[in-house]
């Protein structure tokens, strides 16, 4: 089930993807951007338009079904931790050569 503010049931639907949303772009707009800068441009633009595309699919499934909102999530998720992981590893190795 999810999760359940007060309203009627479209209302919570529609927080709730607004509100994950939110949370989620406080980790992928520093990650889309180091991505950017440090390891590709291109790259970068490409998985945050899948992230993007991902949630588009995320808010249209939950507004219809919130049980079958996992495969939005799941592919920005995706997009998200590959950004994530590969700015690390570029800020991990581009420090390993300066010490």
């Amino acid at each position: 089930m999810a999760p359940a503010t007060t309203g009627h049931p479209d209302y919570e639907r529609a927080f709730r993807v607004q509100q994950n949303t939110l949370e989620q772009l406080v980790v992928f707009v520093p990650a889309v951007w180091l991505f950017s800068a440090l390891v590709n441009p291109l790259v970068g633009a490409i998985l945050g338009a899948i992230w993007i595309a991902g949630r588009v699919l995320y808010a249209i499934s939950y507004a219809r079904t919130p049980e079958k909102r996992g495969p939005g999530f799941i592919i920005g998720f995706v997009a998200l931790i590959v950004l994530v992981a590969g700015a690390l590893v570029k800020v991990v190795a581009s420090l390993a050569l300066v010490l």
